[in-house]
């Protein structure tokens, strides 16, 4: 099942498809990483990630996120709709 994610991690947000760590094509890094961050359940790994930002986005294959760092997670996509100029009468 494709769950698509919006994370919110500091200033920046990252919407990619979350997978399970049997997707990852590098286990053992997943493995090394997960005992550095206190455990696998503290490791929330996106698929074809996009670093949204306001001037260029830049797209990562596979990106770990550590979970305790984010400060708010969303299910679908994120969208930012700018403020048209204001009339005047």
């Amino acid at each position: 099942m494709k769950r698509e994610r919006v994370v919110f991690l500091g200033e920046r947000v990252i919407v990619g498809e979350e997978i399970d760590p049997d997707e990852l094509p590098d286990r053992e890094g997943f493995r090394r990483q997960a005992a550095r961050w206190g455990g696998p359940e503290d490791v929330l790994i996106l698929r074809n990630a996009r670093l949204e930002e306001a001037s260029a986005g830049e797209r990562i294959d596979y990106l770990m996120i550590r979970r305790s760092e984010i400060s708010a997670l969303g299910i679908g996509m994120a969208a930012v709709e700018g403020f048209g100029p204001a009339s005047v009468h």
